[in-house]
Parts: C-alpha cells; structure tokens; sequence
C-alpha cells in the first residue's frame, strides 16, 4: 500500500463555513477506493489533514472517548458537525424540483 501517495493527495479540511464537507469526503473516498485501506487506516488519514475547527471536533471526541470505530460512523459525525443546513435545503428543493418534472399533471 502507497499511503504516503495517497497522503500527498489529500485536502486538508478546517470546518469552515465556506468548505463543503460532503464534497471533502467524496475526494477522500475516490482516493481510498483502490488502497484497500481499513477503516481505521482511513480515519487515521482522513484525521491527518484535519485543521482548524475541524481538528478541535476530532480531538474532542478522541478526549470523551467517542473517537469514530467505522468509516462510516466517522462520514455520519464529520457530515452532522459541518454540513450546513443550507446544503440540506438545497438538495431538498433540487429533489422536489425533480419530483415536480417527473410527475405528470393530472
């Protein structure tokens, strides 16, 4: 495994209001997906380019004792700290807007 590649290619990511987690975490998996890496191993480098607010979040858990086990667990906990909710509503009206397309008027 090339880890140190793949560390070369990672974004850093602070939490601040103009970075967009979702999109920080796909970049990470497309990265991960040929590496065969464990979910520990993709903490530990999601972690490593943590900064700012972000890396504060992730100290604190590791502090109470909350430090994610899974990948998944730590997607859901990083998206449910930074993800905006202006994010969310975007993509809500984006769906109802598709809903509206798809659905024939009666």
């Amino acid at each position: 495994m090339q880890m140190s590649h793949v560390s070369l290619s990672l974004k850093e990511f602070n939490g601040n209001n103009n970075e967009n987690v979702v999109t920080w975490v796909v970049s990470l998996e497309e990265l991960f997906e040929n590496q065969h890496m464990t979910d520990s191993e993709r903490i530990t480098m999601a972690s490593s380019v943590l900064n700012g607010t972000a890396l504060q979040w992730f100290v604190n858990l590791r502090v109470r004792g909350k430090r994610p086990t899974s990948w998944s667990e730590f997607k859901e906990q990083l998206k449910s700290a930074f993800q905006s909710t202006d994010f969310q509503e975007n993509l809500h009206q984006q769906l109802m807007q598709l809903k509206q397309k798809l659905i024939p008027n009666f």
